[in-house]
């Protein structure tokens, strides 16, 4: 095996109560005290893989999902998340989706009615799912966004880019205007429902071509990673119970592994046994493998609050951080 690459995409705090001198998790003490240390912003597993694999520019959220949808070609994507929006005297609050419970029928009325509203501009909605809506434009779109998770709970004249400013609210404020009205929400509000009154667009990008990796296995449950790893032509596995295990099950004819796991992956759910079970499972098979030199080199990619925890404030572990080579 050539390299093995570990992002482990967690926002996870250790324990600093820990008696003088002693350090429980030593594997991941030993990356702090590598070389190679570097300040970022913290990103999601799914960002570092697409970066680690080629990508340049912010992980293209709205094409990715299209990709996983397998949805018709367009030049651009956003998604289009159906929200609820309760307005005041001065401001206009986004109180977020999950509350929301749309069934299929709701999703396709809704839809339906965009469509024959902005259709004329080469632009078409998709719900793949109820509460999953995308916006497909035969043009460039050319504007920024601000994340959903951002904007939940804020007053949405705060959360728009200057960068192509009108475009965006134009077409924000014209589905405001076709939901608010609309059958579907008047049929909840006689129900006592809230309102399905707007969709927050965000997720641009290009998704962008990679070189092929036909030679990497790509160990992931994520979705959006998995897709990613469809993308590039990678085999694609599920990690298994821990380093050993999940390198028995790469495809006869693949040289690289890049493990993506959070502690959704693992059975145990108190934070010490998982960093325990991170420790033994992975992160010291690792370091064995280089040691008996099964693998030529290795990178790593660890959550922000794994190294803040560990005095490492502002302090991320960038991919590749650290070339272990034997």
């Amino acid at each position: 095996m050539r390299n093995i690459s570990l992002i482990i995409d967690d926002c996870l705090p250790i324990f600093n109560a820990e008696p003088e001198g002693q350090k429980p998790w030593p594997w991941l003490h030993k990356l702090l005290n590598t070389d190679g240390e570097e300040t970022l912003p913290y990103i999601d597993g799914t960002t570092c893989l697409y970066h680690h694999l080629g990508g340049s520019n912010d992980l293209p959220l709205a094409a990715l999902t299209a990709h996983k949808f397998r949805l018709p070609p367009a030049r651009s994507w956003l998604l289009a998340q159906p929200v609820e929006c309760i307005a005041d005297m001065r401001s206009v609050y986004c109180e977020g989706y999950e509350h929301l419970e749309i069934t299929p029928q709701e999703a396709v009325q809704l839809i339906d009615t965009i469509n024959g509203h902005i259709a004329p501009r080469d632009m078409r909605m998709y719900a793949p799912e109820p509460d999953q809506w995308l916006l497909a434009s035969q043009q460039t779109i050319d504007f920024e966004t601000y994340d959903l998770e951002d904007v939940i709970g804020q007053d949405i004249a705060n959360c728009a880019s200057e960068q192509g400013l009108t475009a965006w609210q134009t077409l924000f404020v014209e589905i405001e205007m076709l939901l608010h009205q609309h059958p579907v929400n008047q049929a909840r509000e006689a129900a006592g429902k809230p309102q399905i009154n707007s969709c927050w667009l965000w997720g641009e990008g290009e998704l962008q071509v990679l070189e092929k990796q036909a030679d990497v296995t790509i160990a992931t449950s994520q979705d959006l990673s998995g897709v990613l790893a469809e993308w590039v032509d990678a085999q694609i596995v599920f990690p298994k119970a821990g380093l050993d295990e999940t390198v028995a099950s790469m495809p006869p004819g693949t040289q690289n592994l890049i493990v993506v796991i959070n502690q959704d992956d693992f059975d145990e759910t108190n934070d010490k046994d998982y960093l325990a079970a991170l420790e033994q499972q992975w992160l010291k098979p690792i370091f064995a493998k280089l040691d008996k030199k099964e693998c030529t080199s290795a990178q790593f990619y660890l959550g922000e609050n794994l190294c803040y925890d560990l005095g490492k404030s502002g302090f991320k572990l960038k991919i590749p951080f650290l070339s272990a080579q034997t």
